[in-house]
């Protein structure tokens, strides 16, 4: 049974091992932004005006265009000019080798060892 994996978003405090490397996703993230604020935005800034495509817009913290993002227009097929905001989003993402299982009833039913405890709080705030 060939089944379709399904990539999700993991949470920027997820620890992600890539063979003996282990890192925080957050902190990944962090790198990334650095990176494309100053070495790859210089780069890109300098191909496209170079292409004839005309200044790069720049602006004193270019994070602008990932966190809050730029005002803009945007044309769309089949659509007229809308004007907004324009982010970029980067995305780090996990797919499980296997899906996580889901409870069985027989589970449902074995007592957490938290369960003498809640009972005990409960009859405390009761």
């Amino acid at each position: 049974m060939n089944m379709k994996k399904t990539f999700q978003n993991i949470s920027n405090d997820s620890v992600v091992q890539i063979k003996h490397f282990l890192f925080t996703s957050g902190g990944l993230w962090q790198e990334i932004c650095k990176l494309l604020k100053n070495e790859c935005w210089e780069t890109l800034r300098d191909n496209w005006e170079n292409q004839g495509r005309g200044v790069f817009p720049e602006f004193k913290n270019n994070l602008v265009w990932f966190n809050e993002g730029v005002e803009c227009e945007v044309l769309q097929p089949g659509k007229t000019w809308q004007k907004g905001k324009f982010r970029i989003q980067i995305t780090l993402e996990f797919c499980p080798d296997e899906p996580e299982p889901q409870p069985t009833p027989e589970l449902a039913e074995i007592e957490s060892p938290l369960d003498d405890l809640r009972q005990k709080l409960n009859e405390i705030t009761s």
